[in-house]
């Protein structure tokens, strides 16, 4: 940098840092080394003095100016700072914190200044302890988490070949918000029938690949009741499920084919009143995998959070950098954050989103059909956004350290 100055009222400019020339009324200091050791000294024509600081443009990005007891206070950090009181707050990404004050701003108690006293400034140093939470991503397939309960008999005899396998679940929506929509997915061995509430489920039933049936319109707050009914067939066929409903306030709700699922043979479809006495629990049996699963519009994944110490660091944030359209966060079934896709990582932080430890995050992902008119800077190809992947995923931990000022020596 060059800097110029008029001589009016000034008897004296020096700098150890730089060149200056003194002529025609003016100061001209040329060839400075910015840093906190570059120092103007100015004396005026009464005697005063005073000093100015060329500081780099990366020292100047790391400037924080307190107002402290009704007066200034000059500090430099990499990291984040903040008064709180008379304690100073750090955070960071880094463990390592280094603060540089001058020396007419308050010292901070505890820590030794390795700056020496020739120095404009005090340096200060404090090392914590690393912290390395990870997070380890899992695809999840419409079915994760589902049992696949039997819908079959031994044998078929002349006794049982009329009757049915009436398979039932009865659960309870208490959200407060009303319902924006309810689907169930479904895989079955046998040609399944389902019923809602007393009312037969009309839309197209598929067999030995994945389905899906739209129950927005047979659902209701409080007190619900599926019924799937299978015709009687020999062997170990199964049948999975999983019920997703979505409320107004974007809150979700999954309900899994398990153990709580009840099973009943009958000739005739057992009334709702009938349910649970004439059941009883179905045999449970080995998890299958399905190959070329479909997402029906969206990708599901759970987040687990690892080594992740909440005592020990301010926050952690998740970055997200994904294809797609849109993504959501749910925590608990709840709507936790949201991200319309913009090329950038998507960041969320755990403090916000009341994040407790060993409890499994998840994130949905929406495609991006090629029809929608979307602007990306860097564009990415139109397969990958209408798969709607996640490409990357990271935690990054940020620390947090707080030391008391000391009073200031008059």
């Amino acid at each position: 940098p060059e800097l110029c100055f008029s001589d009016q009222n000034i008897r004296s400019l020096t700098t150890k840092a730089g060149d200056v020339e003194h002529s025609k009324g003016k100061y001209l200091v040329r060839n400075l080394k910015p840093g906190t050791s570059c120092v103007i000294n100015i004396t005026d024509d009464q005697s005063r003095k005073m000093q100015i600081i060329v500081l780099s443009k990366e020292e100047a990005k790391q400037a924080w100016l307190f107002e402290n007891s009704d007066r200034k206070e000059f500090y430099m950090s990499k990291s984040g700072m903040y008064l709180k009181g008379d304690k100073v707050q750090l955070f960071g990404t880094d463990n390592h914190f280094t603060v540089i004050a001058s020396k007419t701003s308050s010292a901070i108690g505890g820590l030794k200044d390795k700056a020496g006293k020739a120095s404009l400034f005090r340096q200060y140093e404090v090392n914590l302890e690393e912290q390395k939470p990870s997070i380890t991503l899992s695809p999840q397939t419409p079915l994760n988490g589902s049992s696949w309960l039997s819908t079959s008999v031994t044998q078929v005899t002349e006794k049982n070949q009329l009757n049915q396998q009436f398979l039932a679940k009865a659960f309870e929506l208490t959200n407060t918000s009303t319902i924006r929509s309810a689907e169930i997915i479904y895989f079955s061995d046998i040609k399944p029938r389902f019923w809602v509430n007393g009312l037969k489920v009309e839309q197209n039933v598929l067999t030995g690949q994945l389905g899906r049936l739209d129950l927005s319109g047979y659902l209701k707050k409080g007190g619900n009741f599926l019924m799937v009914t299978f015709p009687t067939e020999e062997g170990k066929k199964a049948f999975a499920a999983s019920i997703s409903v979505i409320y107004q306030n974007f809150d979700k709700v999954n309900f899994y084919s398990d153990s709580t699922w009840l099973i009943a043979e009958r000739y005739v479809r057992p009334k709702m009143q009938d349910y649970p006495r004439v059941f009883k629990t179905p045999q449970i049996l080995k998890e299958r995998v399905l190959t070329n699963s479909k997402s029906f519009g969206v990708n599901n994944y759970q987040l687990v959070i690892n080594n992740y110490n909440a005592s020990k660091l301010k926050d952690a944030v998740i970055a997200v950098d994904y294809y797609g359209d849109k993504a959501s966060l749910y925590n608990k079934g709840f709507l936790r954050a949201d991200n319309f896709n913009n090329g950038n990582p998507w960041r969320i932080s755990l403090n916000r989103i009341d994040f407790t430890e060993k409890q499994p995050l998840n994130v949905s992902i929406y495609p991006l059909s090629s029809d929608k008119r979307v602007y990306f800077d860097n564009p990415p190809s139109i397969s990958d956004n209408e798969n709607g992947l996640i490409k990357h995923v990271k935690i990054i931990p940020y620390y947090k350290t707080e030391f008391q000022l000391l009073p200031i020596k008059k």
